[in-house]
C-alpha cells in the first residue's frame, strides 16, 4: 500500500472469524428495505404528533391563536429565525416535516437519505434543453429537506461561505453596506462553533450553535492536495478571504456526526415556553388585508386547515423553491401568471424568477491503482464499525468528499473570485454504481452501464477510481420557478435552464481539463497510473479529452450540487424591476412580510450555500430585533399606549414603500 494510505487504528481484540466478515454483505438488504423503514420510523412520529395535537381548542374551528412572529419552514434559515426572535417574543414555527431521523447523523446518509418520502420533498426540474441528456426525460431530481433542519439534514454538510466579493456585490446591487464582506463577517463568525484546519480569531468564531471541524475520515485527499501543489495551487482556507486555492475539506459535524440546524439552533431550545412549533404543517397562503399588511397564516396540518394571526410580522423561510410558490399562493408574483391560473394578483413583482444553481457534472470516474479509494466492500466490516462506535472516525463517519478546491476559467478571469469548485470525491465503481446514480441523479442505468464496461465488456464492480463534482460556482444563465396549479398540494414548475449560457459551457469545461490535468499530468497520481476511464456514451464522435468531448460528456451528465437561491431577490427599492424584498428583507409594497432564507440572494455565492442561509438567518432576525426596538425611539409613550405596535409600523413601512 502506499504511503499515502489510512490505515485502521482499531484494537487487535476484535474477532477475526465473526461469521460476518464483510459488514457490506448483511446491509445490503437493510439499504434495499431502507424507504420502507424510515417511512414506518416517520409514520409513527406524525400520529404520535397527530395525538399531541388533538386537544379540544385544537379542534375547535373558531380558536385562532396569534403570536408575535409566525415562521414558515423550520430550515436552515427559519431554525435561526425561530430561536433568536423567541428570545423576548412569542413565536409559532410552522414546519412541513418532523424532527430528523437519528440516521440522518451518519455522515454517509446523505447518500441514503435523498428520494426518500418523508425526508425529500422529492422535488425535480422540467425537462432540460440544453443538459441531463442522459438523465430519464432530461430531467434533474431536485432534492429539498423536509423536516427540522430542511435541506441540512440531507446535504453533504459541506462547510463553505463564498467569496468577499458576493457580499461586496450584494452591498452594491441593494446600495445597503449591512450586506458587505466586512459587515456579514461577524455573524459567519457568531454562528460558529469552528474547530477545522484553519484557526483565526480574525476569520473564525467560537461557541456558536453550528459545530466545524475536518472530516473525521477521509480516503485519497493527500493524493488531491499534493497534485494540486505540485501545480502550483496554494493550501489555504476558502472561507476566510477566498482565491484561488485547494484545501482539505470542512464540514458542519460534531464528533463525526451530523451537525444541523436542529441540533444547533431549535433542539436546544424546544422547551422554551415562548416558541411554539407545529410540525407538519402545510403553508397554504399568507393574508393580506386591504392596506397589504400581513395578518395571518392559513395552514393545513392532520386533516384540517387552521388559520393564525402574528402581532408584528410573517417570515417566510421556506427555501428557493417553496417560500416564491407560498408568495404566489397568496398572490404575490407575475401577474401574467397568477392570471393565467385564476389567482387574484395582489402585488406584481418577479416572485419565482431569478433562480440559480451552481450546475454540476460528475467527471469520471477515474480509474487508480492503488487500493485505497472508498469501496463498501472493503471497507464496512467489523473493524469500521467499533471504529465509529468507538472513536466516530473510520469510513462510517466518511462523507467521501475529503478536499475541495476553486480554480478560475478564462470566462471570470479574477483569481481572487474564481468561478469553479472542484470536489474531490473517493468513492470507487462499487458494486451498484449504475443503480445508484439513478436513484440519486436521475442517469439512466443502461447508458452508464456501458459506461463503466471494461475491455471485455464487462461492467466494472469494486474497482478503484476517484470522482470529481466540477461546479458551476458563478453562473450566467438563469431560471425560474412557477406554480403548476393553484392547488397548494401540487409541487412547482422548476426550470433552471442548465447550460443554456455559451459561457457556463466553457467555463465548465476549462474546469473540467483543469482537474483532469491535475490526475494526469502529476507524478503523485502517475504512481498510480490515474487514467480518465473511456469516452461517454453518446460522444463517441467527437476527438476524447477534446473541448468538444468535455462538452458533450457535461451536456449527458448534468445535475444540481443542490444550491437553488435568488427566487425572491432582495434589491435597492421598489423601483428595482429584479427586487421581490428590500434590503431588510421585507417584501416591497407590504407591511408586516419579509422573506429570510436563500430566495433572497440576488447572486449565488461562491460556494456551498448551506453556512450562507445560516447567516441570512443572523443577519434577518437582527434587522426585526432591531426594528421593533427602534419603534419605542420613534414615538412616545402614549402613542403606544393607543396604538397597537404593528399598526404604527404598517403605517411606516407603506408611507416608505410607496
Amino acid at each position: 500500500m502506499s504511503s499515502y494510505g489510512n490505515s485502521f487504528n482499531t484494537l487487535t481484540i476484535l474477532p477475526t472469524s465473526f461469521p460476518i466478515r464483510n459488514v457490506a454483505e448483511a446491509i445490503i438488504p437493510l439499504l434495499v428495505s431502507l424507504p420502507m423503514w424510515i417511512n414506518f420510523y416517520t409514520g409513527i412520529a406524525k400520529y404520535n404528533d397527530f395525538l399531541q395535537a388533538r386537544t379540544w381548542r385544537q379542534q375547535d374551528p373558531n380558536f385562532h391563536e396569534e403570536f408575535d412572529f409566525i415562521v414558515v419552514g423550520g430550515g436552515s434559515s427559519g431554525s435561526v429565525v425561530a430561536n433568536r426572535l423567541s428570545e423576548h417574543n412569542t413565536v409559532l414555527l410552522l414546519e412541513l416535516g418532523g424532527n430528523p431521523i437519528p440516521l440522518a447523523r451518519l455522515g454517509l446518509s446523505y447518500y441514503a437519505l435523498q428520494r426518500v418520502p418523508g425526508l425529500d420533498l422529492l422535488y425535480e426540474t422540467v425537462p432540460q434543453k440544453n443538459a441531463a441528456l442522459a438523465m430519464h426525460n432530461q430531467v434533474v431530481f431536485y432534492p429539498r429537506g423536509t423536516g427540522l433542519g430542511g435541506s441540512s439534514n440531507l446535504n453533504a454538510m459541506i462547510y463553505q461561505r463564498g467569496n468577499p466579493k458576493d457580499y461586496d456585490n450584494w452591498a452594491n446591487i441593494t446600495e445597503d453596506p449591512a450586506w458587505s464582506y466586512s459587515n456579514v463577517l461577524p455573524y459567519f463568525k457568531k454562528l460558529e462553533d469552528y474547530h477545522g484546519v484553519f484557526p483565526s480569531d480574525k476569520f473564525h468564531g467560537k461557541g456558536g450553535p453550528i459545530h466545524v471541524e475536518k472530516v473525521k475520515y477521509s480516503l485519497m485527499e493527500k493524493y488531491f492536495l499534493d497534485a494540486a501543489k505540485e501545480k502550483g495551487y496554494q493550501i489555504k482556507d476558502p472561507t476566510a478571504n477566498q482565491t484561488i486555492g485547494f484545501s482539505p475539506n470542512e464540514v458542519t459535524m460534531k464528533d463525526g456526526l451530523r451537525w444541523d440546524t436542529y441540533n444547533g439552533y431549535i433542539k436546544p431550545i424546544e422547551s422554551r415556553k415562548n416558541l411554539k412549533i407545529y410540525r407538519y404543517s402545510r403553508v397554504i397562503k399568507v393574508h393580506l388585508d386591504k392596506n397589504r399588511h400581513a395578518y395571518g397564516v392559513t395552514f393545513f396540518r392532520h386533516g384540517h386547515y387552521r388559520f393564525v394571526k402574528a402581532k408584528k410580522e410573517i417570515i417566510l423561510s421556506a427555501g428557493a423553491i417553496d417560500t416564491p410558490k407560498i408568495l404566489m399562493l397568496s398572490g404575490i408574483g407575475p401577474m401574467d401568471h397568477l392570471n393565467s391560473l385564476d389567482l387574484k394578483c395582489l402585488l406584481d413583482l418577479p416572485v419565482g424568477q431569478n433562480l440559480q444553481d451552481h450546475t454540476m457534472t460528475l467527471f469520471g470516474p477515474i480509474l487508480v491503482d492503488t487500493p485505497e479509494s472508498l469501496l463498501f466492500s472493503r471497507a464496512l466490516n467489523l473493524r469500521s464499525v467499533f471504529d465509529f462506535a468507538t472513536m466516530r472516525s473510520g469510513p462510517v463517519a466518511t462523507t467521501t468528499q475529503g478536499a475541495i478546491g476553486f480554480v478560475s476559467s478564462s470566462v471570470r478571469k479574477d483569481d481572487n473570485w474564481p468561478d469553479i469548485q472542484i470536489t474531490h470525491v473517493s468513492l470507487g465503481i462499487i458494486s451498484g454504481l449504475t443503480e445508484f446514480y439513478e436513484h440519486l441523479f436521475n442517469v439512466k442505468s443502461e447508458i452508464y452501464k456501458k459506461y463503466i464496461q471494461d475491455e471485455n465488456e464487462n461492467v466494472r464492480s469494486e474497482v478503484d477510481a476517484n470522482i470529481l463534482g466540477i461546479s458551476l460556482q458563478r453562473p450566467k444563465g438563469r431560471g425560474y420557478v412557477k406554480l403548476a396549479s393553484r392547488d397548494p398540494f401540487v409541487p412547482p414548475l422548476i426550470q433552471p435552464n442548465y447550460l443554456s449560457h455559451p459561457d457556463d459551457v466553457r467555463a465548465l469545461v476549462e474546469g473540467m481539463k483543469i482537474a483532469l490535468d491535475i490526475f494526469e499530468n502529476t507524478t503523485v497520481y502517475r504512481r498510480i497510473n490515474a487514467r480518465l476511464i473511456k469516452p461517454f456514451p453518446g460522444c463517441e464522435e467527437t476527438i476524447f479529452k477534446s473541448d468538444a468531448y468535455y462538452e458533450c460528456f457535461l451536456r449527458q451528465i448534468t445535475t444540481t450540487i443542490y444550491h437553488p437561491v435568488g427566487t425572491a431577490a432582495m434589491g435597492k427599492d421598489v423601483n428595482d424591476k429584479r427586487a421581490v424584498v428590500d434590503s431588510k428583507l421585507r417584501v416591497l409594497n407590504t407591511s408586516g412580510l419579509r422573506v429570510i432564507d436563500a430566495s433572497i440572494m440576488p447572486v449565488i455565492p461562491n460556494g456551498n450555500t448551506n453556512i450562507p442561509s445560516i447567516m441570512i438567518g443572523e443577519v434577518g432576525s437582527d434587522f426585526i430585533i432591531n426594528h421593533w426596538k427602534n419603534q419605542f425611539e420613534v414615538s412616545n409613550l402614549p402613542t403606544h399606549l393607543m396604538y397597537p405596535e404593528h399598526d404604527i409600523v404598517s403605517t411606516q413601512n407603506l408611507i416608505l414603500a410607496e
